[in-house]
């Protein structure tokens, strides 16, 4: 079968310029030459001489400052910050207890870009430039550590015609250290250009072999005594493996000349960065696939056992954790959610799910490849189930529908634009016994798809599922049955000797079909693999990801994107064999699709905090800073007048509420109101959309005298627009937006204020001013809808039987105040389709019945309530109420008249406020004539049954009226006046308890906006009517409600209203 062979272009910029960013520190360092014999009985000797030494890279200690100078040019170059110093070295003890120091640099390659080939490379042009020819690469896993070796193989030509006037700076091999120390002298001894190459773990502890003696080494050295000799160079592969104490150290015992640190995710403060290609260039310049993302979740149902649970991961903090995925009960609907326990918890206390009974966290087990937790006796694994879990099996067959689709969707395109490659798609399962032996579910499922969907192929329609499929485990040695067995590796891979080498036996068989997985011979086209597969390993042709299983580690959706990144590889046809092993460079065709066990909005979310964890949040967003504190400060004249007295006195009186309940009319309305929803069996909701970041550059040019900012604005994004091309100079007025139809998000930025004397504008997307001639970056994540789709959501119908059936009036009753018999009257009272639709689908249906009828019944209640005034004191004290300064962080603050407010200033929340604010602050006799007014305090607090919830108002205000008359009013402020168009309803209902409470202690209360000229008028003399449905008669008390520092009576007979 053949393979197609990777051509590699020697040309790309991006590459040359990581290169020379390390070869060109030590620019000036003079080249060590060779040595050269003569074939004489002294030259013999000589020779004989030389190989029993060691051969190192130099004797010589490195100037700081020579360093430091050579690192900033290079810097400048490169768009880095250029440091004042070298970072600290890598110092302190080794394994053998020494000291040791050597200086570090890093390079950041985004994943994908050729990271291998960069440093493969930067050997070799340091062999030819200086002559140095002791390296080490350093690789933390077995994948890794195949992945490499894999590269040196298939590059080794390739480097060689390019390195052809320095013979000798390629090596014919790679030394593979496996625990053979022979090597180690070999390594030594060598006078020619040595890669040797180690896992961490071979070196990181004092037991390895490399610290003992040993008969296989002559002149009686450990083997770690001959690498020390040669002082290598150490190239460290995903550098950010090794920033614990022990690898450190572990890396000072190899006594490195210095060391090279390549990594995708460095950190956020990475030693000497002398070379940055972010994720934000690489997709910028079309290095890599652009990212598409498909999340399938379901919805409508929790359409697991009410008592599922699954073990998601276990900390080793202190004291040790276990997070599990439960189901929480919110409002009486279950949900998914992740809580995490200690030994001792109760999981129903936690999730307030009484399926959960008495089951208690009784262990937890932390060590590395042996976590579980022990609960009520059972033993739990990582990403064990405590009980079927029903509704995977149809989010899986979805998801694996899905991949399918994309698939064949993929070869259409690629044939549709000319391009002769093989498409490959990657499966990510969560354990092998779902795909290897009796309980297959994923490969049963992907075969039932894969035979209904591949006729729409053309390359496809010819093989079987069996053949299109090809699995890459790390598997045990034969069971005495003759049964093959698989290990289930965590994310981390194996963590012992067996499972380490299984997975190596893996990696091995993966990485030599990896050239011919990209030929169409080849009839595999499907990659099953576990969740160990992750860095190391990709394949070019990888245009579709599908992770069958949760994301659990904090860079799972990188590793996960990382494995399909690379720019996919062509055949070649006859008419143009030369293209073979050639990139395709369109960049409408080189997209990498994600099927994801997740919404799409949540997994950008998540991805971005990944990259923001890796330290590339400038790179994406701009980290915006802190809000400057800001205070408002008390006017202590204003608060101890007697018309503040007067106006807090009358605010301070308390009432109590009496509820009365119409039984009849409240059960018609629940029933009339339940049949209008619709209930939909449980859904896979499929949500797709291209990740995309774009970067605006913001200068502030001038302020006019217009008051007007003068803005450039440069764009640039993923899509491939630069600043250079992108940019466009706007005047834009105060409180005004951007212009409409240059950019949609640009156009959402507004102009807050505009500051001509001091010189500066304030926006709504940054918290700190933009000042004259200083760039300023904001970046932001957007969806862009698929070329490919019609729309960014779809959904389907999930094929879920045996659903649970839960008890719907036990389950109602505790989250609706009624009685059982009430809630029975109107579940019977609905349409008998409504009554099917609880046993399609029961989860979905009682979420939404007790949703309703908790509307129902709190529009009810609300329309019903009766406040009466009381002699009791509220208790409250206005010196607590109204401290002397109150603190605002966040929230804007506007100056207040200081004839007529107790504080310099307001917190307003919207600009409904502020205009209010304004009028309260300006208006006189006839449009107001307000003499004092106050925001209230967040704690003040008008009662309201609990599923109302209380009330805080906004103003109190006193007038004088035209006939100078002291009038006292309250007034609530909403971007509307009229009831029924406030976005929420329950604000509706506490707005009709506040002004039923204000009529009791007789108080002229209304709610306006803030275009309401005569605001200080009663506009709504009975708010209630707004919320009724039908007319309230034969009002009957069925419950008594009990509230704090409020007593209700069970009387019929309705209270008498205040009068003042």
């Amino acid at each position: 079968m053949k393979s197609v062979k990777l051509k590699f272009d020697s040309n790309q910029q991006y590459q040359i310029d990581a290169v020379n960013a390390v070869v060109d520190l030590f620019d000036g360092l003079s080249k060590q030459e060779d040595r050269e014999f003569t074939l004489t009985n002294e030259g013999d000797a000589e020779l004989r001489q030389s190989m029993s030494e060691t051969i190192a890279n130099t004797d010589e200690i490195f100037d700081e400052l020579w360093l430091l100078e050579n690192m900033v040019q290079i810097q400048q170059r490169n768009n880095i910050q250029p440091q004042a110093d070298l970072s600290e070295p890598n110092s302190g003890e080794t394994l053998l207890l020494e000291d040791y120091s050597y200086p570090e640099f890093t390079v950041n390659m985004e994943t994908g870009t050729g990271k291998t080939y960069v440093y493969l490379r930067t050997i070799y042009e340091l062999r030819a430039r200086y002559g140095f020819k002791k390296f080490i690469i350093v690789v933390p896993s077995v994948a890794i550590y195949e992945g490499v070796v894999s590269s040196f193989e298939a590059t080794k030509e390739h480097f060689r015609t390019l390195f052809k006037e320095y013979p000798g700076t390629v090596p014919l091999d790679i030394i593979q250290y496996d625990g053979d120390v022979a090597c180690c002298s070999d390594f030594a001894r060598a006078d020619c250009t040595e890669i040797m190459l180690l896992t961490i773990a071979s070196f990181n502890k004092i037991k390895n072999v490399i610290f003992k003696e040993t008969d296989q080494l002559m002149g009686g050295k450990l083997p770690i005594e001959y690498i020390q000799e040669t002082r290598p160079i150490l190239i460290l592969d995903e550098v950010q493996n090794y920033q614990t104490d022990t690898a450190r150290r572990a890396l000072r015992t190899l006594h490195p000349l210095f060391s090279i640190g390549y990594s995708a995710t460095p950190g956020k403060t990475p030693p000497n960065l002398i070379y940055n290609l972010t994720p934000f260039a690489a997709m910028q310049m079309n290095l890599v696939k652009k990212i598409e993302i498909c999340g399938k979740q379901e919805e409508e149902a929790m359409s697991e056992d009410p008592g599922f649970f699954k073990v998601q991961n276990v900390s080793k903090g202190k004291p040790i954790t276990v997070t599990l995925e439960v189901l929480v009960k919110e409002a009486g609907v279950l949900k998914r959610d992740f809580k995490t326990f200690k030994t001792g918890e109760s999981l129903k206390q936690k999730t307030k799910n009484d399926a959960y009974g008495d089951l208690t966290i009784e262990n937890i087990v932390a060590k590395k490849g042996d976590e579980s937790v022990e609960i009520n006796g059972m033993r739990f694994l990582l990403n064990e189930y405590s009980c079927a879990n029903l509704s995977r099996e149809a989010v899986f067959r979805e998801m694996i529908r899905e991949t399918i689709k994309a698939h064949i969707e993929k070869e259409n395109i690629l044939q549709q634009y000319g391009y002769k490659a093989k498409v490959l798609s990657l499966f990510f399962v969560d354990k092998v016994a779902n795909y290897i032996g009796k309980d297959a579910l994923i490969k049963k499922i992907f075969n039932e798809e894969f035979e209904q969907l591949k006729a729409d192929s053309e390359c496809l329609k010819k093989i079987s599922a069996e053949d299109v499929q090809a699995a890459y485990f790390a598997k045990k040695q034969t069971s005495k049955k003759g049964e093959s067995e698989f290990f289930d590796l965590g994310e981390d891979g194996g963590s012992n000797d067996a499972e380490r080498q299984a997975e190596k036996e893996a990696y091995q068989l993966i990485m030599r079909n990896k050239e011919k997985l990209l030929s169409s011979d080849n009839p595999v086209h499907f990659i099953f693999a576990h969740s160990a597969l992750r860095e190391g390993w990709d394949n070019p042709n990888v245009f579709q990801i599908c992770s069958l299983r949760e994301i659990t580690s904090e860079n799972s959706r990188r590793q996960s994107i990382g494995r399909g990144l690379r720019l996919p590889v062509q055949e070649g046809t006859k008419d143009k064999p030369e293209l073979a092993g050639t990139r395709i460079q369109d960049p409408y065709v080189n997209k990498l699709t994600l099927i994801a066990h997740e919404d799409f909005n949540r997994y950008v979310a998540e991805l971005y905090k990944e990259y923001q964890q890796d330290g590339c949040e400038d790179d994406l967003r701009e980290s915006f800073a802190n809000a400057r504190k800001k205070k408002i400060v008390k006017r202590t004249k204003m608060f101890q007048s007697s018309e503040f007295n007067e106006l807090w006195n009358k605010m301070n009186r308390k009432t109590e509420y009496q509820i009365h309940i119409n039984k009849d009319a409240l059960v018609k309305t629940a029933i009339r109101e339940i049949d209008k929803i619709e209930f939909k069996p449980p859904q896979i909701i499929t949500t797709r959309g291209i990740y995309k970041a774009t970067r605006y550059r913001f200068t502030l040019l001038e302020i006019t005298q217009s008051k007007m900012a003068k803005f450039s604005v440069e764009i640039s994004d993923t899509d491939g627009r630069s600043y250079e091309k992108n940019k466009i100079e706007f005047c834009v007025r105060e409180k005004d937006s951007f212009p409409s139809g240059f950019d949609s998000l640009l156009e959402s930025i507004q102009v807050l204020k505009i500051n001509a004397q001091k010189g500066f504008v304030e926006l709504s997307k940054r918290a700190e001013p933009l000042e004259i001639d200083i760039p300023v970056e904001i970046e932001a994540l957007t969806v862009v809808k698929p070329d490919s789709a019609d729309d960014t959501q779809e959904s389907a119908e999930a094929e879920v039987k045996n659903l649970p059936i839960p008890n719907i009036l036990s389950r109602v009753a505790k989250e609706v105040p009624l009685t059982r018999r009430t809630i029975l009257e109107i579940f019977k009272g609905i349409k008998v389709e409504k009554q099917d639709a609880f046993l399609l689908n029961p989860e979905a249906f009682i979420g939404k019945f007790i949703e309703s009828l908790k509307e129902v019944l709190a529009n009810h209640i609300a329309e019903n309530i009766e406040y009466t005034p009381s002699d009791t004191p509220t208790g409250l004290n206005s010196e607590e109420m109204f401290p002397k300064t109150v603190l605002y962080p966040m929230g804007e603050l506007v100056p207040a008249n200081e004839k007529r407010s107790i504080y310099n200033q307001i917190q307003v929340d919207s600009d409904v406020e502020k205009n209010f604010v304004h009028k309260l602050n300006t208006c006189t006799l006839g449009s107001g004539n307000v003499s004092l007014y106050f925001k209230f305090p967040g704690n003040y607090k008008i009662y309201a049954p609990k599923i109302i919830q209380n009330y805080n108002p906004d103003w109190a205000i006193a007038r004088i009226d035209d006939l100078e008359h002291k009038l006292i009013l309250v007034r609530e402020t909403k971007g509307t006046s009229i009831i029924k168009n406030l976005p929420h309803t329950s604000e509706a209902r506490k707005i009709v308890c506040g002004a039923k409470h204000f009529e009791a202690i007789g108080v002229d209360y209304d709610f306006v906006d803030d275009k309401e000229e005569r605001w200080y008028e009663t506009i709504h003399h009975n708010l209630a009517q707004y919320l009724l449905n039908e007319p309230d008669t034969n009002i009957i008390p069925v419950k008594t409600y009990q509230m704090a520092q409020q007593e209700y009576s069970n009387v019929a007979e309705k209270p008498k209203p205040y009068k003042a």
